[in-house]
């Protein structure tokens, strides 16, 4: 009997154990995750890498950038623009009088955000190559720079940043020398774009967009719709899987009030 009982003691003793075991590794698992999820500031190692310095800067300062352009329909100071809850929200499409469809305010809607991107993203690019060579010469290196070149490309989940910049890195142990550099960035900002260009085009053509069916046919695309008393329409499309959401108004074919 007492053998039995030292047995039972043992199986839960080792049970109790494996429960502990689980836990911990539970919770190391949520620590890597939150340490991966929250990075530190950008730092240059003794074992330094100018390209992975500047990767991490750049894709920072686009994806604050991209952040800042989405709630307001693509641009900064949209020209059309609707203020609506504190944030000025662009006019994708347009009709200041009433019955008539809306105009298309940007036909060129995906470049024309773009160049957003390149116009408000250049000088914190810029500024990247500055911290780089001001974290450099802390290690005694020298470092000259060129002119520098910067274009983006925006297609499906991703930003391509493209730098093009000559670079020379004197130190004790030889020089090293860069002039290309190229950002992948995860983003849905090409995808949200696309739809919006469609919610205008049928806009401007029928006074009317089918959001609830392009969401069924679309699951990775959620897309909400508000309409105000001027008869403007907020969209709000956002990507299911990142949770970003680009908002756009549209206002035509507005019926009078009375009417």
């Amino acid at each position: 009997m007492a053998y039995k009982m030292i047995r039972m003691r043992d199986k839960n003793g080792q049970a109790a154990l494996w429960v502990i075991v689980a836990l911990a590794f539970v919770v190391l698992i949520g620590l890597l995750m939150f340490i991966r999820q929250k990075p530190g500031p950008i730092t240059l190692e003794e074992n330094y890498n100018p390209q992975a310095f500047i990767d991490r800067c750049v894709r920072d300062a686009v994806q604050e950038e991209v952040d800042v352009l989405l709630p307001r329909g693509g641009f900064r100071e949209p020209k059309s623009s609707l203020a609506y809850k504190n944030v000025s929200i662009t006019y994708l499409c347009m009709n200041t009088g009433y019955f008539a469809p809306c105009i298309n305010q940007h036909p060129l809607y995906i470049e024309e955000v773009k160049q957003e991107l390149y116009t408000n993203t250049y000088e914190k690019i810029d500024s990247c190559f500055t911290e780089l060579e001001t974290a450099l010469e802390q290690r005694n290196q020298e470092v000259s720079f060129g002119e520098l070149g910067v274009s983006f490309d925006l297609a499906p989940q991703r930003i391509l940043v493209s730098l093009e910049r000559d670079m020379q890195i004197q130190g004790r142990e030889g020089s090293e020398t860069l002039s290309t550099f190229q950002i992948l960035i995860q983003s849905p900002f090409y995808d949200l774009a696309s739809v919006a260009v469609e919610i205008a085009s049928q806009e401007a053509s029928y006074c009317y967009f089918e959001y609830a069916g392009y969401s069924l046919l679309h699951p990775e695309t959620e897309i909400r719709k508000t309409t105000l008393s001027d008869s403007t329409k907020l969209y709000f499309i956002r990507d299911v899987y990142s949770q970003k959401e680009l908002t756009i108004a549209v206002r035509g074919c507005a019926i009078p009030p009375g009417v």
